[in-house]
């Protein structure tokens, strides 16, 4: 359904929440622990890859500065495609 409905909203970004939806989505292969930041491109979607919330939890103290990297990395390509560049 997931894959349904993407095609019905058509969002420029996903963020991707732990591995299960990295790999689903983009690629079986994809390692949250190796690609954590990395972003790719599939279908004119950009991709984002970061830790689920639940792994964060569990170490914070680690895990909580790289999130926040991710979510810098968002912000800017959000304002990207909003400038249109």
């Amino acid at each position: 359904h997931l894959k349904a409905q993407m095609r019905i909203i058509r969002p420029r970004i996903v963020v991707l929440l732990g591995a299960l939806a990295s790999q689903t989505l983009v690629n079986p292969a994809i390692r949250v622990t190796r690609d954590r930041g990395k972003w790719f491109t599939k279908e004119g979607v950009e991709y984002l890859v970061t830790f689920h919330p639940a792994a964060v939890l569990r170490d914070e103290a680690n895990k909580k500065k790289e999130l926040m990297a991710d979510m810098r990395s968002l912000k800017e390509k959000w304002d990207k495609i909003q400038s249109g560049r």
